[in-house]
């Protein structure tokens, strides 16, 4: 099966009253990164990673900045229309028989959202959320002290393999370590240590090591 596992850097956080249906009071996306893996034949398909065009009228805050890292000049200069990386966003999602995320609902409201500026519609199968499925297994105790507060993805990924990867912020890097997460959870196996081609873009851009045995085995 192929699943596509996704992410998005925003302008802002969505309005408290997530039934709101006016665009206005909306973030807009900066960044939309997914990828296609193949469980079946162990390959990842397809990775894309892009910086949105907001143009000069879309507030972009500097507290948004500095959590991305995305400029208006890089949203400018390096930038693809929203309608393109939507159109291909959708193509690569139909040909996926489920898609991950972490924080999943945030990420699907946010495509919606822009999906119905753009007058788009997306679906998404047999939604995935690596957020809300490992609550219980970090078992990280919540501010009020009642029940479990959900994981960050670095918080989920320290768990399972007992390293902080680098660079999180960036969709194309939440992306490959969502990925590294929900395969632990779903196969209870290291993508790391069963793959080299996810080692290899592991490596190239989290910047941490993978902690390999010698007597792994390579796909």
């Amino acid at each position: 099966m192929k699943i596509m596992v996704f992410d998005t850097e925003t302008t802002g956080l969505p309005p408290k009253n997530r039934q709101c249906m006016d665009p206005a009071q909306w973030p807009h996306i900066v960044q939309l990164s997914y990828l296609i893996y193949d469980t079946d034949a162990d390959k990842i398909h397809d990775f894309k990673d892009v910086i949105i065009s907001l143009g000069t009228h879309i507030p972009l805050p500097d507290e948004s900045v500095a959590i991305h890292g995305i400029t208006r000049t890089m949203s400018l200069q390096q930038g693809t229309d929203i309608r393109i990386a939507l159109f291909d966003f959708k193509t690569a999602l139909m040909q996926c028989g489920k898609c991950v995320a972490h924080n999943l609902e945030f990420d699907t409201n946010m495509l919606q959202m822009e999906a119905r500026r753009n007058q788009l519609s997306l679906y998404f199968p047999s939604p995935f959320c690596t957020m809300k499925v490992s609550t219980d297994l970090c078992k990280l105790p919540s501010s009020n002290g009642l029940g479990y507060k959900w994981p960050k993805l670095l918080e989920l990924h320290e768990h399972l393999f007992q390293r902080v990867p680098k660079n999180v912020h960036n969709s194309k890097i939440d992306t490959i370590v969502t990925l590294r997460c929900y395969h632990m959870l779903t196969h209870n196996e290291d993508l790391c240590r069963s793959s080299r081609e996810f080692r290899a873009l592991f490596r190239n851009h989290c910047t941490i090591e993978c902690e390999r045995d010698e007597n792994e085995t390579e796909s």
